[in-house]
């Protein structure tokens, strides 16, 4: 990805849902990443056939905290996500 490092690693996760994994990276400095992908995306329409169609997306965001299973992980970030969608979407939580 043109806007993270060569640490970061991008996946699909589900549907429409995809995960970003930031190496030794602070809370903070994920949030601020996400929100400035969340700008990138919001700024940037997609033109389809010159027709343009405006794109949002809403992220969530979580830190490693000690959790031994991987789904504990993944579910904080869902909880996250979910929280974004229900607070109006084209957001970071």
């Amino acid at each position: 990805m043109a806007h993270t490092r060569t640490s970061d690693t991008a996946f699909r996760y589900g549907g429409d849902e995809f995960s970003l994994i930031l190496q030794d990276t602070a809370l903070t400095a994920g949030m601020d990443l996400a929100e400035r992908l969340r700008r990138i995306v919001e700024q940037n329409p997609l033109l389809i056939d010159e027709k343009k169609l405006d794109l949002t997306i809403s992220l969530g965001v979580v830190c490693f905290d000690g959790e031994t299973i991987a789904d504990e992980l993944v579910q904080k970030a869902d909880t996250k996500l979910y929280q974004a969608k229900n607070e109006g979407r084209n957001r970071v939580c």
